[in-house]
């Protein structure tokens, strides 16, 4: 294995010596539910108005800088949360703003009070994509001019903008551990199975099968809510997952490996 130095999340190598520690036949964790692994925080805008109190500041901005693209009649309308004709070039616009888009759709994470169902209705009614429901959360996906109107939603406790996740821990590989001493009495974490969580996996194929052994299996996320087991949709982003890998591979050689890209906190608990 060629020797890398690399930023890699300190649950994956927990996992590796684990393996090690443990035998063959130890089963690793790759901390799927530790908040060390990845960062979904909200990036907050000072000086932004809150003239929408439920909207965090990242929402309240981009509702002003759609405001301010519209014609007098139609901004009122839009700022008062009416029925309004906001042209999709407009919409589309605002949404390449946001951290996180889908053409003229935002990413957004609403903290709910109480049931969901009848916030989810709405939302369905007003041609968003619902992309993960759960007790108290939804993320969704909304065009910019119906935030006015989600701010006046009763069942809506707090709405922000989502960004994309990113590596919240650095660390090195099997040299500091000792791992090749361990590999060479037989230790090598063969029959383990170890998730790998990141953000992207460039050029992991192309390390198969000198560097990196074929995943096992594959969840990679093209969307919020939405994946697919084809290893290409894995291969965009960064190559930090592939680092990650490596230096996984590096400790314990013979464990079988698992890829995930989530994008979000409700995607990361369901993978």
């Amino acid at each position: 294995m060629r020797k890398l130095r690399v930023s890699t999340l300190v649950s994956l190598l927990a996992a590796a010596l684990v393996v090690l520690a443990g035998g063959d036949s130890a089963t690793a964790d790759a901390g799927v539910n530790e908040p060390v692994d990845l960062q979904f925080q909200f990036s907050p805008r000072s000086g932004v108005p809150q003239d929408y109190p439920k909207l965090d500041s990242q929402l309240n901005w981009l509702t002003q800088r759609l405001l301010d693209r519209l014609p007098s009649n139609t901004r009122a309308k839009v700022a008062a949360g009416l029925p309004a004709t906001v042209p999709p070039g407009i919409q589309r616009e605002i949404a390449q703003q946001a951290p996180v888009h889908d053409g003229e759709f935002i990413a957004i994470a609403i903290h709910v009070i109480g049931n969901s169902d009848n916030l989810i209705e709405f939302l369905n009614d007003q041609g968003s994509r619902v992309a993960n429901d759960e007790d108290g959360y939804i993320e969704a996906y909304l065009q910019p001019s119906l935030l006015p109107v989600l701010d006046q939603q009763p069942d809506v406790l707090k709405a922000t903008a989502m960004i994309p996740p990113r590596p919240a821990v650095t660390s090195e590989g099997a040299a500091i551990h000792g791992s090749p001493a361990w590999n060479a009495a037989g230790f090598t974490g063969a029959g383990v199975k170890v998730g790998v969580i990141d953000l992207g996996f460039i050029g992991y194929s192309g390390l198969i099968p000198t560097e990196l052994p074929a995943p096992a299996a594959v969840r990679c996320y093209t969307s919020i809510g939405v994946f697919s087991s084809v290893f290409a949709d894995c291969e965009t982003g960064t190559e930090h997952g592939t680092a990650v890998a490596e230096t996984v591979v590096d400790v314990a050689p013979g464990v079988d490996l698992y890829l995930a890209t989530p994008g979000s906190w409700s995607d990361l608990k369901s993978t």
